[in-house]
């Protein structure tokens, strides 16, 4: 299916996740449906929205629903009151998910979450810079990292924008001195302000 989910692996947690046995059968025996919304879950990020794992998941909104209900039962996620924020209730919970995506399954997959937060939200410039980073969309990439760098230099957040004024830079081989300057120059600026070299 869509997912490229290795198969011929029982759905279980290694013991080096908090080493007890409740924590490696959590999720043992997930129904396929849930496995599509958790992991869509995990590629949109630690803490995501139901409406967008719905959709990248591409399951009936119902199933959606049975799914985060057992995650929830099951302590994989919590969930707000209203179901509509989420998020996995370890990192290496969300990251069992994600182990079993095909790395161009998971290309694939951040290309189509920033497709679906665009549309959304176009000012969410922190995450479209990380799934079209993600997705290995050059273009994109560099333009809402220089966004989010912005955004965050302006509020004083000199270690998110240091973040994403090299999440630019890293896409501008040497030789392209154009593009180079401007997430040079302005990661510089940060660099300074906060005494680093």
């Amino acid at each position: 299916g869509a997912w490229s989910i290795r198969t011929g692996e029982p759905l279980t947690l290694q013991s080096h996740v908090h080493g007890s046995c409740a924590q490696m059968t959590r999720t043992s025996g997930l129904p396929e449906p849930s496995i599509a919304f958790l992991t869509a879950g995990a590629v949109l990020g630690k803490s995501f929205r139901f409406r967008e794992a719905h959709l990248l998941a591409n399951i009936d909104w119902n199933l959606a629903q049975e799914a985060l209900e057992l995650a929830v039962q099951r302590q994989i996620v919590w969930s707000d009151s209203n179901q509509r924020q989420m998020g996995f209730v370890h990192d290496d919970v969300r990251q069992f998910f994600l182990d079993q995506l095909s790395r161009e399954s998971i290309s694939k997959l951040h290309l189509r979450a920033a497709s679906l937060i665009r549309q959304e939200d176009s000012k969410r410039t922190y995450e479209l810079a990380y799934h079209y980073d993600a997705a290995g969309c050059r273009d994109e990439a560099i333009e809402f990292s220089l966004l989010a760098a912005n955004q965050s230099q302006r509020q004083y957040a000199n270690d998110l924008a240091i973040r994403y004024y090299r999440m630019a830079r890293n896409w501008n081989p040497v030789e392209d001195r154009n593009q180079l300057r401007k997430p040079s120059e302005c990661s510089g600026e940060v660099f300074l302000s906060t005494g680093e070299c």
